[in-house]
């Protein structure tokens, strides 16, 4: 190599150096984000510190089911309290939830909690208030009644789940209502992919879209949204204190 070459090379060479230097590396996103946005992993620890501030949340639910699944998943709609879990793990709601069974015109109505202790269920058809302490109490419609309930508002560690896992990625805003949110994907081997909103202003979540595909591939989702949220609500005493309706009967055995 010539002295001339030599020269032209080594100006090439500090040429790169420097574009790296004035930003080339630093206009790539970091991993789990979109340019311009926070990273995932950030809008997931901010969510947690914000989960974990409140102790009660209400909100209106509406849970849908598309594709596939809608053939075996209830849709389900209530207004919704959610408190921090118990010491024992045991978790804290209580729900007035109206319940929509796959291929059937009949809608269920129950009311529905938990105060950390018991679980209830009141059922205004039969008249019949049912308590206790194991989680059975609440009946076949069980996991219907928990639909509407976002159960990451009072688990200890929220989003640790998500924070863990590999692929995540900030996807942009949307709007959730009138709430600006930002929209992250979280992909768990062999599970469900996940998209939460999490709002911008206050970092807690505002929507919740499952996305599962069934042996043939084919892609079903279900979607948990929140409205007329508030964090912290005012006035309420014992939020998860079951009562019992005059005319109605109490009993520790099991909701049918």
């Amino acid at each position: 190599m010539t002295g001339k070459q030599f020269a032209s090379a080594f100006l090439i060479v500090a040429m790169i150096g420097a574009g790296r230097a004035l930003g080339g590396d630093a206009e790539k996103p970091a991993p789990g984000a979109t340019a311009g946005l926070p990273s995932a992993t950030e809008v997931f620890q901010k969510a947690a510190s914000a989960v974990k501030a409140v102790k009660l949340y209400s909100y209106r639910a509406e849970y849908t089911a598309e594709g596939w699944v809608a053939e075996f998943v209830a849709t389900a709609s209530g207004t919704v309290r959610v408190g921090q879990q118990s010491d024992q793990g045991i978790e804290r709601f209580s729900c007035q939830v109206k319940i929509k069974p796959p291929k059937s015109e009949e809608t269920l109505e129950f009311t529905a909690g938990s105060d950390g202790d018991n679980y209830f269920l009141v059922d205004p058809k039969t008249k019949m208030v049912y308590e206790d302490m194991d989680p059975g109490v609440l009946g076949s419609q069980s996991r219907n009644i928990r639909r509407v309930v976002m159960t990451e508002l009072g688990v200890p560690e929220p989003f640790s789940k998500e924070l863990k896992t590999e692929k995540i990625e900030v996807k942009g805003v949307v709007k959730v209502g009138e709430e600006e949110c930002f929209e992250v994907l979280t992909a768990p081997p062999n599970a469900p992919e996940l998209t939460w909103f999490i709002a911008k202003k206050d970092f807690l979540p505002r929507k919740l879209t499952r996305r599962i595909k069934n042996e043939k591939e084919e892609v079903g989702t279900t979607e948990l949204t929140l409205s007329e949220f508030v964090a912290s609500p005012k006035d309420v005493k014992d939020p998860f204190k079951v009562s019992v309706p005059d005319g109605f009967k109490k009993t520790g055995d099991f909701a049918p």
